[in-house]
């Protein structure tokens, strides 16, 4: 019998260790909890939109990162349930391109299979206002 409690509890402390190594900016020791052709998907009106798989997945990271100037995320909750979704609830911090702090309620929507993280959809309350803020509307 397959323990789910269990299950959801380690997929919510590796969402936790994926936030802590990415903050410390440890970002070549987090790509073992992906798997190769993870998926991620940002909504139509984010700066970056588009979906992207594997390798295209892991630049698009990086280049949200670049575009948005995002350099660190306060975690308020993880929050996992069943075998494969968890769903990180944290506030975005970045600095605009002038110079100004801002931060941003996000909500991070994991799925993850066998251990691995194969689908990531970050949505962030106010689409429209990170593109201001980032200097694209």
């Amino acid at each position: 019998m397959t323990d789910i409690n269990g299950i959801a509890e380690q997929n919510r402390e590796m969402i936790r260790k994926v936030y802590t190594l990415a903050n410390a900016g440890e970002l070549e020791v987090i790509a073992p909890f992906y798997a190769e052709d993870y998926r991620l998907t940002q909504s139509p009106g984010h700066p970056v939109p588009g979906s992207w798989v594997g390798k295209d997945a892991r630049d698009a990271t990086e280049l949200v990162f670049k575009t948005c100037g995002t350099n660190r995320v306060t975690v308020h909750e993880i929050v996992a349930d069943g075998p494969h979704r968890v769903i990180g609830i944290v506030d975005a911090h970045g600095t605009t391109p002038d110079g100004k702090e801002w931060t941003m309620p996000v909500s991070e929507h994991f799925w993850i299979e066998d251990g691995k993280i194969v689908d990531i959809r970050p949505y962030y309350w106010d689409p429209a206002e990170l593109r201001r803020v980032v200097g694209l509307s």
